[in-house]
Formats: structure tokens, C-alpha cells, sequence
């Protein structure tokens, strides 16, 4: 499928207005506690955007989600789009010193917090300085929060040069680095995205992934932007898995091969019906053989596209589709091409020059998809984004 560009998405606000306006009764998001249609989720995100200006939150400031996942979360991402705020998902698997480090460096406006996790993590009195909405356990707590808060439009200017996202990666040293993201980031790609990776209209797509890490919150968004259903997690499970392709015909999601060796080799797999399956972006590592082959056999109806990339260019820069995949090959080893988007050069960082055919080298990427920079740190963004 080719989409029509012309009419895509610029912003993460219209994603909600497109995809309600034309799906308003499918269900856009099915979590462990509560299933959200578009017009559900559209409704409650200006609600959560009328609260949020009841707290002085305005175009450009941030908000924190610490918290594991939950649909509410989306909610505060697309009421936050509503007024042109930045999302700060927070990774809670830090230590609490490092969480406590990450905030005081995103500066939020406010921290949207789940009210145990911060007792597990014996966080309440070291965030004292911060603006703190404790979130309950269930969605129902949630939703006696915004419910009182009415549904009307915001009239706010929202850009593509306008950053949307802030995610925190430590790169291979050093402190949590914040990497800002724009709309602009963000959509110059969604739609060449959803078509590589066969996000098809009304797609059914399993996310047990952290909002905290671009895949989590990235491929939430494509599908609704492909007007599909969320089957949301708060984290993986084996057989959950199974039993929501089988349930709700789930046909497509992402996996680490380690994750996906689990599922193959789980004493129950052959009881479910897997036939809905069609596709699996796997990353994070090559697939072996083995693996692939054990796949093979046991999701004949499904085919494996590879995904490498980075934060600091929004998730993803490379891509190996099925038809590209030579088992018993080299070829194996690939992380595949780059999108058309991208262009990228394996370089000598001590010469400054390019490197031939198997050498070793800087992965260097020229996308609009890279980075603003890392919010705060100048220095470390001239090192990191260098002039053509």
C-alpha cells in the first residue's frame, strides 16, 4: 500500500482528528483494564488538554509520564499535542537516583506519576521540587481525574519544526542525554514507515513495549494513524501473546529474536490459532538461523522484516524486508538499507573519511528525522550532529 502524502498527517494532534473522523466507533486502543474507541480516546485527550491548562501548561513546556504502561498515557500524549506540549516519558526500570537526575534535566511543567511505582522505587521524597499528579492503579482512578474537565478545542498553534517527544538514552557514556524530537521528526517518516512495516488500514497490532522507548510509543501512533486497534500491554508475555492473536486476530508486531525464540518454543504454541499473524519486525540483534528456520515452520503464514536505528533519529534509519532475507547466507549478518529518507556513510572517525566494503566504522546518518539535539546540552549536540 502507498499512502497519499498529501493528505498525511503533520502533527501528532491530527492524527486523533483524522483517524476519529473517519473511525469513531473502532476500537482504537484494547489495554489490560479498559478498551478505548477513536472517538473515546479523541474526547478524553481534550479533556486531559482542558486540565492540563488548568495547571498553566502551555505550548513548549513539558510534561513526565513515570509510570508503567497504561493507556492513559496516551491520552496525556495526544491532550498534550492538543496544546503543543512535550511528552517526557520517564524510564522507570532506572535507579531512582537516575530518575531523579533525568527530571531535574527535562525541567517538566508537571510529572504525571503512578502512585506505587513511586513507593516501590521510595521516590516521594525526592521529588519534592516537582509538580507531581499521582495516577491509581486502575483506569478508573484515572478517569475520575479528567472526567469533571470539559471536551472543548484548543485554539493553539501547533508546528512541525515543534518538538513533540523527549526521549532519554545514555548513548555508550555518560549521564541520561534528553533527545528532543520534533513533529517534523516524526512524520517525514510515519507514513513510509507504516507502509514498510504493513501497518495495512485497520490493522490489529500488539504493543507490550515501554512508552519510554520510541517503540512503545511510535507504534501506537502509526497504528491509529493507519486507523487500526492497539491490542497495549504493560509488558510482554508469552502466552498473552498467543491468546491475543488468536482473540483478536492480531497481524503484526515487533519482537527482539531472543523474545521471538521464547514464543516459538512455548509449550503452548501449537494450541493457539496464529493465522491472523502476517508480519514481525524483529531488531536489537541479527536472527540466527536457527530461529528463523524454527519460524518458519511453526508461522508459515508470517514473514520477518529487520530494524535497526537510533533514538537520536526517532527510532529507526535501516530495514531488511522478507523478500530480502537469504537464509544460510552472509546476507543474514545485514541490518538491511536505508530508507529513502535516509542517507547514511560508514566512516573513520580518526580520518574523517569514508570506509570501504567490510571495515569497520562510525554509523554517520543524514535524515529529517534526526534530532533537534540533546535539550540543554549544547556541547554534546555539536559532537553528535556535524554540518554536511
Amino acid at each position: 500500500m502507498m499512502s497519499d502524502l498529501s493528505t498525511s498527517p503533520k502533527v501528532l494532534r491530527d492524527v486523533m482528528k483524522q483517524s476519529t473522523d473517519r473511525y469513531p466507533n473502532r476500537k482504537a486502543i484494547i489495554a489490560d483494564d479498559v478498551t478505548l474507541t477513536y472517538e473515546q480516546l479523541d474526547r478524553r485527550s481534550k479533556q486531559v488538554a482542558s486540565f492540563l491548562r488548568t495547571l498553566s501548561v502551555e505550548r513548549g513546556d513539558r510534561i513526565a509520564f513515570l509510570s508503567r504502561n497504561r493507556a492513559d498515557y496516551f491520552e496525556l500524549l495526544f491532550g498534550g499535542a492538543q496544546l503543543g506540549v512535550v511528552m517526557v516519558p520517564i524510564n522507570w526500570r532506572l535507579a531512582p537516583s537516575e530518575i531523579v537526575g533525568v527530571l531535574t534535566d527535562a525541567q517538566p511543567k508537571v510529572v504525571f506519576a503512578e502512585a506505587s511505582l513511586l513507593a516501590e522505587l521510595k521516590l516521594s521524597d525526592s521529588l519534592e521540587d516537582f509538580m507531581i499528579i499521582l495516577i491509581g492503579e486502575d483506569y478508573d482512578s484515572w478517569s475520575r481525574l479528567i472526567e469533571v474537565f470539559p471536551e472543548s478545542e484548543v485554539d493553539v498553534s501547533v508546528e512541525g519544526g515543534d518538538q513533540m517527544w523527549q526521549l532519554y538514552t545514555s548513548g555508550t557514556t555518560g549521564a541520561p542525554k534528553g533527545v528532543m524530537l520534533s513533529n517534523h521528526n516524526f512524520f517525514s517518516m510515519a507514513e513510509g514507515l507504516a507502509d514498510a512495516w504493513h501497518f495495512e488500514p485497520g490493522c490489529t497490532v500488539y504493543v507490550p513495549y515501554p512508552v519510554f522507548h520510541a517503540v512503545g510509543t511510535a507504534w501506537v501512533v502509526l497504528t491509529l494513524l493507519r486507523g487500526g486497534t492497539v491490542i497495549f500491554r504493560r509488558g510482554f508475555d508469552e502466552e498473552d501473546f498467543l491468546r491475543s492473536v488468536e482473540d483478536h486476530g492480531v497481524s503484526l508486531t515487533m519482537m527482539v529474536p531472543a523474545v521471538l525464540n521464547m514464543v516459538l518454543n512455548h509449550k503452548a504454541i501449537d494450541r493457539f490459532n496464529l493465522q491472523s499473524l502476517k508480519h514481525i519486525v524483529y531488531g536489537a540483534a541479527p536472527i540466527t538461523q536457527a530461529v528463523l528456520a524454527n519460524a518458519i515452520r511453526k508461522l508459515p503464514n508470517c514473514e520477518f522484516t529487520h530494524a535497526y536505528g537510533l533514538t537520536e533519529a526517532t527510532g529507526t534509519v535501516t530495514t531488511m524486508q522478507w523478500h530480502e532475507h537469504v537464509p544460510g547466507t552472509e546476507r543474514m549478518n545485514s541490518c538491511g538499507k536505508p530508507f529513502p529518507w535516509v542517507t547514511m556513510r560508514i566512516v573513520d572517525p580518526n580520518l574523517m573519511v569514508d570506509v570501504g566494503p567490510r571495515v569497520a566504522g562510525e554509523v554517520w546518518v543524514k535524515s529529517p528525522t534526526v534530532m533537534h539535539g540533546y535539550f540543554g546540552r549544547p556541547e554534546e549536540t555539536a559532537e553528535a550532529i556535524v554540518e554536511d
